[in-house]
């Protein structure tokens, strides 16, 4: 089939015998009569294909397309030296309508250059530049590629070592880090914070050596020193006082208070909505016979029963939601939180009856979309990371929650609550999108003691032994 081509006159037998007959002298040239430019040229081992045109100046110039060798069939049958000339031919075309534009290809070709050595040009300065103006370069530039474009790095990073900023990167050595962090430490930050920034700084040098700015990062990761002892101490006490206040399951009271204010939000949007269309709003839809009025219900409900955090609940799309009509309909997603990992994470949870009933009717009110977002708003769009502040803050007003409880409050009652239940870590951290226990070891821990407290009474009496067999001697 390939050798019926009509754009070009060599066909692929002329081509054959051009680079295989020894009658043939090397470096000969076989033109194409069709394409006019085009032309092939005999080598030792097979052949290169050229493309000679003049330029705008009318400069004579010959660009080279391409080489090709004088292979044996492949298993497919295919003639690579064919394969070659098609590709040869279908460049060729694109050449010359180039030409036709005035565009050439030995310009295109130089301004490829000149731009690769303006970026070696960029990276040398920037090897010889400072530590801000590597920030606000090529290391801007390839966080941009990360979510949330790395803002949250290039922040720590400067407001942390804004006395380092017109240093040259290799000049920043481990003194430097530890005057620093003596510095922080003197200000009362804590450590897991020191240990953030430096990580951050750690991964602009790592930029550095892989842009080929510097040769090897000028510090290494013991430029960081240990923890102080008190220091360390009071951050755990602190640490697990935070745990014991945020990381927790919800009261009974709580869960009471959230239903009931979830009830009265409901309630509430329904009769200002209707006041408002009876106050020259008309165009306002009504929401008499819509279960839902508005995202959160379901969200939470959602948020309830599987522990998701609010950035994986905004990202949730309808083909994450695997409904079934016999068995039990379930979620499988990504965490937004790993997905740039080159092993990440993935959710497979089953659907709570209650959170699959919910998410159904949700999915239904919406016209039972198979594709798109599951939380929106307007236009299909994305919602915020702030979207249920305003909301969350209602409900709690209504149903008489305390005012310290967060939206990831969920995240938190369900870990701890399948804790208390006695299932196991690698089970929880599974259903909460982690790749290990460690997480739930390190913040969770305070769940357990009751546990352990089980465990110990589950070894037999020794004294109950003793007296059993005291009764049968007696017997």
């Amino acid at each position: 089939m390939a050798g019926k081509i009509t754009q070009t006159s060599i066909t692929d037998a002329r081509m054959k015998s051009h680079l295989t007959d020894d009658r043939v002298p090397l470096r000969s040239e076989l033109s194409c009569e069709k394409i006019h430019g085009l032309f092939l040229m005999k080598g030792k081992t097979g052949g290169t294909w050229y493309f000679r045109y003049w330029d705008s100046s009318g400069k004579k110039q010959v660009y080279k397309i391409g080489n090709i060798k004088t292979a044996k069939l492949s298993q497919a049958g295919d003639d690579p030296r064919n394969l070659a000339r098609l590709e040869a031919v279908s460049r060729a075309i694109k050449i010359r309508a180039q030409i036709e534009d005035g565009i050439y290809p030995h310009t295109v070709k130089e301004e490829k250059k000149q731009a690769a050595r303006r970026k070696d040009e960029e990276l040398k300065q920037s090897a010889e530049s400072t530590l801000g103006k590597y920030l606000d370069g090529p290391f801007t530039a390839a966080q941009k590629r990360k979510k949330g474009e790395g803002r949250g790095t290039i922040n720590i990073i400067r407001s942390n070592f804004e006395k380092l900023l017109d240093r040259p990167l290799d000049s920043i050595k481990a003194g430097d880090i530890r005057e620093w962090q003596n510095s922080r430490e003197e200000e009362g930050r804590a450590y897991s914070t020191i240990k953030r920034a430096f990580g951050a700084l750690r991964t602009l040098m790592n930029c550095a050596v892989a842009d080929g700015v510097i040769d090897a990062p000028p510090f290494d990761a013991k430029a960081l020193q240990h923890q102080r002892a008190e220091d360390k101490a009071a951050e755990i006490a602190r640490r697990d006082e935070d745990a014991r206040k945020k990381r927790r399951m919800l009261t009974e009271g709580e869960t009471e208070a959230l239903w009931r204010g979830l009830t009265m939000y409901d309630k509430d949007r329904r009769i200002k909505r209707e006041n408002s269309r009876n106050h020259g709003k008309g165009y306002l839809s009504t929401f008499d016979g819509v279960r839902f009025v508005d995202w959160f219900e379901p969200a939470v409900l959602l948020a309830y029963y599987t522990g998701m955090r609010p950035g994986d609940l905004y990202a949730l799309r309808w083909p994450n939601v695997i409904f079934a009509d016999v068995g039990d309909s379930r979620l499988r997603f990504l965490p937004e939180k790993t997905q740039h990992h080159p092993d990440p994470a993935q959710v497979d949870i089953m659907l709570h009856p209650d959170a699959e009933e919910t998410l159904r009717a949700w999915w239904e009110q919406q016209g039972k979309p198979d594709s798109g977002y599951v939380f929106t708003e307007r236009a299909g769009q994305r919602l915020g990371r702030q979207a249920h502040d305003g909301k969350w803050t209602k409900v709690k007003t209504f149903g008489g929650m305390p005012d310290e409880l967060e939206f990831y409050c969920f995240r938190h009652n369900f870990i701890s609550t399948l804790l208390d239940r006695g299932q196991s870590m690698k089970l929880i951290a599974e259903a909460v999108g982690h790749k290990s226990t460690a997480m739930i070891e390190r913040n969770y821990g305070h769940v357990l003691p009751a546990r352990k407290d089980e465990a110990i009474m589950l070894m037999g009496s020794r004294k109950k032994s003793v007296e059993k067999d005291s009764d049968r001697k007696s017997l």
